[in-house]
């Protein structure tokens, strides 16, 4: 038999990390922040340590089992389920979820914490600030089905077998682009360097897009440069999203701040035309020296000022 209860009801308890600063050395408990968990889980050898008193230390100590959250930013909502970990402790923009294994196995809850209709229930809650955030009060009362521990495992077990086999065709699909990628390289380098070559700026071979899309943006999808270049934005479109710029066949576009620093990406022919995040700086291809812009224009008609 299931039951509906909120996360609330199915936790020992819900809290909020400790604000700290982390230390260079590991001394002291580690202190997992949000830029720790990784597709691949945690590395605990190079999470920082930090100073902290013994009631901090108590309050947001971690556990086997313990699930924690990121409460506010681009990965609000996003869970990762502790396993084995050393002495540790969650950062202040984690909210750390105890669960009571007499109602849920963490990994049924985990489980749970990564499909539609907790993110539906998520995003909901999240939504009426600048920027999207959860707290303690609105992550509790988010509903799920509980069914018997016994019917629990079996979910869990089929999931993981599924989880298992998708992660094994993502690194086989990445091994083959990789491989694709070099081969990619390896062609452009050899018609390099068996043609006439001159050395130029990049601001002497691309000219900057200023003007933002404006009030059409909403029109298009929203794009963003990554490590894996051209991707769909993430984030909700901001405050200012008139401001996006306009990406188009031909375009390149970096991202010039935070973590994806450098990251390059370039619309090809048969993209969809979109828009990229404020922040990302975007240029065109001038295909030679400096040129008037009517003439820039001419030569790559698709470009959208």
């Amino acid at each position: 038999m299931s039951l509906t209860k909120t996360l609330g009801e199915v936790c020992e308890s819900i809290v909020y990390g400790v604000t700290a600063s982390a230390v260079a050395r590991n001394d002291g408990p580690r202190l997992l922040r949000i830029t720790d968990i990784t597709e691949n889980g945690v590395d605990w050898k190079h999470v920082p340590g930090c100073r902290i008193s013994k009631q901090e230390h108590l309050g947001s100590s971690l556990s086997d089992g313990d699930i924690v959250v990121a409460r506010t930013g681009g990965t609000v909502g996003k869970s990762f389920l502790v396993s084995d970990p050393p002495d540790a402790v969650c950062a202040s923009y984690l909210l750390r979820l105890r669960p009571n294994r007499t109602l849920v196995l963490p990994e049924y809850l985990q489980i749970f914490m990564q499909s539609a209709v907790y993110w539906k229930q998520l995003m909901e809650a999240a939504q009426g600030a600048a920027q999207p955030n959860v707290n303690g009060t609105t992550l509790s009362a988010i509903e799920l089905t509980v069914p018997t521990k016994y019917d629990q495992a079996l979910m869990v077990q089929r999931s993981l077998s599924v989880l298992r086999a998708i992660k094994n065709a993502i690194r086989s699909t990445q091994k083959q682009h990789s491989e694709l990628a070099s081969f990619a390289n390896a062609v452009l380098a050899d018609c390099i360097s068996k043609s006439r070559r001159i050395t130029s700026k990049l601001g002497h071979v691309l000219s900057e897009v200023k003007d933002g899309a404006g009030s059409t943006w909403g029109n298009f999808p929203v794009l963003g440069a990554t490590r894996s270049g051209l991707a769909p934005a993430k984030e909700r479109p901001g405050k200012h999203a008139e401001r996006y710029k306009p990406v188009t066949a031909g375009t390149v576009f970096y991202n010039p701040m935070r973590i994806l620093i450098g990251s390059i990406a370039f619309v090809d022919d048969d993209d969809e035309p979109g828009g990229d995040r404020c922040g990302a700086d975007e240029a065109r291809g001038c295909g030679g020296p400096p040129r008037s812009r009517e003439d820039s224009e001419r030569r790559h008609p698709v470009t959208v000022k």
